[in-house]
């Protein structure tokens, strides 16, 4: 005789759970603009769990790190998305370390981890800042053309482009900005021409710093330069002749002609 018998293999908890991670930026790293509005999409988790598909598949997704900045969300337990939870900011915090963790329901559980390091990129939200609003400079009205006169500097707490700074005079005939020139990478004000102190003795200067953003922001400081006189004007008579004329018994110091 013969007989059928039928075994079914029992599962038991011995698979944890795996996850995959798709990153959604442009070129698919883990990074998100400074700029993601909350709710914007970080990455797609996808769960699963080889165990039978009965209590042992049951998974419970969670999400570490982040500061509350991050947080995830599903409608069906097994596609999960990382979205960004509050605003945030390169400038107080460029990298953020996030794990994923996924629990099975078995006895004992099992769970599996994934950690990735989510780099925030920069946009050009941060102008160009000066120490100073004035600076004061000295030169001399003898100095060469050339002749350093003050190096300003400014900084830009953006990085990349956003943060390199050009830096310019703003052309004005009122404040004689035609004396001087500014180095646009170094920031160092150099004479560009003869000046004068009778003419001006304290010249103002607007100096302007541009970062190379899209589009670009630009802030601005004053510099006032005294030019320190020398004795470089000979006296000069108002005429070139002068006629008086003197009684023959006039007293000793009286004043005989006035300018």
């Amino acid at each position: 005789t013969t007989a059928f018998v039928s075994i079914r293999v029992t599962d038991v908890n011995d698979n944890q759970p795996t996850i995959n991670v798709i990153f959604l930026s442009d070129d698919a790293t883990p990074k998100i603009s400074e700029s993601a509005q909350t709710g914007e999409f970080v990455a797609r988790i996808s769960v699963n769990d080889p165990d039978s598909k009965t209590e042992y598949s049951n998974v419970n997704v969670t999400l570490e790190g982040g500061e509350g900045h991050f947080g995830l969300a599903t409608r069906d337990n097994i596609i999960y998305l990382v979205i960004v939870a509050l605003p945030i900011d390169r400038e107080q915090r460029p990298n953020y370390t996030l794990s994923v963790v996924a629990t099975d329901t078995g006895t004992p559980p099992l769970h599996a981890s994934r950690t990735f390091h989510l780099r925030v990129t920069d946009v050009n939200d941060n102008a160009p800042e000066f120490e100073q609003s004035v600076y004061y400079a000295n030169v001399l009205e003898v100095a060469d053309i050339g002749t350093s006169v003050f190096q300003i500097n400014a900084v830009d707490m953006d990085e990349g482009d956003n943060s390199e700074l050009t830096y310019t005079i703003q052309e004005t005939t009122k404040t004689h900005s035609a004396w001087f020139q500014i180095d646009r990478k170094s920031g160092l004000i150099t004479t560009k021409s003869h000046i004068d102190c009778e003419t001006d003795p304290v010249p103002q200067l607007i100096v302007i710093a541009t970062d190379r953003g899209n589009p670009p922001l630009s802030s601005s400081a004053t510099v006032l330069i005294t030019i320190h006189d020398v004795n470089d004007n000979e006296p000069i008579f108002d005429r070139s002749y002068y006629n008086a004329t003197i009684p023959e018994n006039e007293a000793k110091g009286r004043c005989i002609l006035k300018e």
